[in-house]
């Protein structure tokens, strides 16, 4: 089952930020990606299975489609990122929760991205660049913990989050190898963005509304990709619940019913918008 892509999940998002104006990453920023085809926005390289992607292109081209009325999308989960167009006319957006981290960022806050990137390759020789060159979650609390940023703000309470704030966790002790990871590792890592706080639920687990993508949704009642069985991944709206233990340490679960309780190291990073 295809999941229908509301374009709206991106630009409610990008609406609820205090920005100025919309910005888009220039022919600049894509200098680690190589040079973009001028006949669309991924290729990859059969010869040695090298992806190259933008998502300051792919962001613009969303929403231009967006401005032009398009609804047609189609969001699915993949590390092998992509923007196409397909044979019945609808565009499909195949990536990964850091792949659309990267697309938000590089429409909302180019400089916030382009820092992460820079970081990321500056400390390579201490932490593995990611095998597809974006910023994976630990890309971005690494940088957070080791480095000080000009574009990016720590915020250290889950009840101080808002929207357009970042919610990266990973598994206790998760670091990074010296051998990057494959595109099939799962790791316990995940970013997301903050749409918005809600009510304080039950047991001290506060109610947080995010966007992001997904391999399969975290829950049938509170996220918008369960369609029934069957549902698949990709773009989408969630609920998480989390509970603060210690320091970054959380107790995290996507349904107050739920049984299954994760313990997570979670970081709250808030983009910011500077000269």
């Amino acid at each position: 089952m295809e999941v229908p892509f509301s374009i709206q999940h991106l630009t409610l998002l990008i609406s609820s930020l205090t920005l100025p104006q919309i910005l888009f990453s220039s022919a600049d920023d894509e200098r680690l990606y190589f040079d973009m085809p001028s006949t669309g926005f991924l290729t990859q390289d059969t010869s040695d299975d090298t992806v190259l992607f933008f998502p300051g292109k792919v962001a613009e081209e969303m929403m231009t489609l967006l401005t032009a009325g398009e609804n047609n999308l189609i969001s699915e989960y993949g590390h092998d990122h992509a923007f196409t167009q397909q044979k019945d006319q609808s565009y499909a957006l195949r990536t990964n929760c850091y792949g659309f981290a990267a697309i938000v960022l590089t429409v909302t806050f180019p400089g916030a991205y382009r820092e992460i990137e820079s970081v990321m390759h500056d400390t390579a020789c201490q932490t593995p660049v990611s095998f597809d060159g974006i910023p994976c979650p630990f890309h971005y609390v690494n940088a957070i913990k080791t480095t000080r940023l000009h574009y990016w703000e720590r915020i250290l309470s889950i009840m101080d989050c808002q929207a357009g704030d970042l919610l990266v966790y990973l598994s206790p002790g998760y670091t990074l190898s010296e051998t990057p990871q494959k595109k099939t590792e799962r790791t316990g890592t995940h970013i997301m963005f903050v749409e918005s706080l809600k009510e304080r639920a039950k047991d001290n687990f506060y109610h947080v509304r995010v966007v992001d993508c997904t391999r399969r949704p975290h829950s049938r009642k509170y996220d918008s990709r369960w369609k029934g069985k069957g549902s698949k991944g990709g773009v989408g709206q969630s609920s998480v619940f989390i509970k603060p233990i210690n320091k970054e340490r959380v107790e995290l679960r996507w349904s107050m019913k739920s049984r299954l309780i994760h313990d997570k190291d979670l970081y709250i990073l808030r983009p910011l918008s500077r000269e």
